[in-house]
């Protein structure tokens, strides 16, 4: 849990501390509600959602889980509205029609979101520890 932490900056703990309030009030879990100006903090990659829903027996927090809400409203839903990126990192297994808003920005967008980076530098500095 990052709460536990000791080793987290202040902008970080001033997030979590966001994050909680944010929590009691939210009825959708929609990030946006934060207005955050950077959700790429590391505390994100942190808290992230994996993907894994359980079961009510499984999952303590399966009941207030609003990816997987999000989810089951999916699986249902006859129109969906969302953005590029999302689109293209969640297809959805089956689609009727796709109507796609400013179309001409989904191939850069697709690449963007699907593209994988590699920190050579990083990798450079784990393989100077590695051999000291």
């Amino acid at each position: 849990m990052t709460l536990a932490q000791t080793t987290q900056n202040r902008l970080t703990r001033l997030l979590q501390l966001k994050l909680l309030v944010w929590l009691t009030q939210t009825r959708t879990g929609d990030l946006d509600e934060l207005r955050l100006t950077n959700d790429q903090s590391a505390l994100f990659a942190q808290i992230r959602h994996t993907g894994h829903f359980g079961s009510p027996e499984t999952n303590p927090y399966f009941a207030v889980d609003f990816y997987g809400q999000i989810q089951n409203q999916l699986k249902q839903a006859h129109i969906v509205v969302t953005n590029h990126a999302y689109f293209v990192r969640h297809q959805p297994e089956k689609m009727g029609y796709l109507v796609v808003d400013e179309a001409h920005q989904l191939p850069d967008v697709a690449v963007s979101a699907l593209a994988q980076t590699v920190d050579l530098g990083g990798i450079k500095r784990a393989m100077e520890q590695i051999k000291k």
